[in-house]
């Protein structure tokens, strides 16, 4: 009962952890997107301050404001494509990109990270062909096992309660239920890709430690990186660790077994028996921890 209360507690701190990672993501998109309305507003401020002064002749009869706009403009052009660069990379940081595309298709790039550094992206096409027509998401590279069609079923195309001032709101073409299609359906799948990316770079990176180790083997055969196991013979017998990641928006297991292999001779001496023991002790690192810190924290350093 008290295991079952731990991992309880622990999946709710998941989901606490989830929402407050949300709400950063939000905060920062909101201030980058003000940041880019005041440079805009500045640069056009600086334009027009520019190109109203007065005409005036230097003693050769060239036009000296004339260069000096020309100067302006060129450092004004330069600084604008560093500020569209690091725009770039503020959009990148918030975790998702929204843009325009031709014949009504809207493009959305999720990026994934983990370590400090950017993974791949993942990317969305929806299209509307009419004003009336429903949303689908016509392309993407989202991987096959995350439940992509079940998504767009529950969160594009369905009736909300919304109004505006009290007022019924059109679903599908109000601000209502674009603040919806963001919060929602980009929200769960970003959880869903980045919760992959995690689980396979802690693999990648467990393996890499463990590469100069051959008493200790690390794999992984499913797709979604969803079944993991761990077989060590560090000397007291064999000890075999087995996690499950049955919710694939989480980046740790819901499931982990830690079992030591015990051989010993019968009690008549003719016959080798192995049991199995469990050790429960040695299983809480690896629900919070991910991968190598956790059997760092649990085996010791390799």
């Amino acid at each position: 009962m008290q295991d079952d209360s731990l991992s309880k507690y622990r999946q709710e701190l998941e989901q606490l952890r989830a929402t407050r990672d949300r709400l950063k993501r939000e905060i920062l998109e909101e201030k980058m997107m003000n940041s880019l309305t005041e440079l805009a507003f500045e640069l056009d401020d600086a334009r027009l301050t520019i190109f109203n002064l007065p005409d005036a002749m230097d003693d050769d009869g060239k036009d000296e404001n004339a260069r000096k706009k020309e100067l302006i403009q060129s450092i004004l052009d330069k600084a604008y494509r560093h500020c569209v660069t690091d725009a770039i990379l503020l959009q990148r940081m918030t975790g998702r990109t929204i843009f325009s595309l031709s014949n009504g298709y809207v493009g959305i790039r999720l990026e994934t990270y983990y370590a400090s550094k950017f993974r791949e992206p993942f990317y969305l096409l929806i299209n509307q062909e009419t004003r009336d027509a429903e949303l689908r998401i016509a392309k993407h590279t989202i991987p096959h096992f995350i439940p992509l069609r079940e998504l767009e079923k529950k969160f594009l195309n369905v009736d909300m309660d919304v109004s505006t001032n009290g007022l019924p709101c059109d679903t599908r073409h109000c601000p209502s239920y674009l603040t919806r299609l963001k919060q929602c359906l980009l929200h769960v799948l970003e959880d869903f890709v980045q919760a992959f990316v995690s689980r396979r770079e802690q693999i990648i990176e467990i393996a890499q430690y463990l590469e100069n180790t051959p008493a200790i083997k690390v794999t992984c055969d499913d797709a979604a990186k969803s079944i993991v196991s761990i077989i060590a013979n560090l000397g007291n017998g064999l000890i075999r660790v087995s996690l499950r990641y049955e919710d694939l928006r989480s980046e740790f297991p819901t499931k982990v077994e830690v079992k030591q292999e015990i051989r010993q001779v019968s009690a008549d001496r003719r016959n080798l028996v192995i049991e199995e023991e469990r050790l429960l002790d040695k299983e809480d690192s690896f629900y919070h921890l991910r991968l190598t810190p956790a059997f760092i924290s649990t085996f010791g350093e390799a």
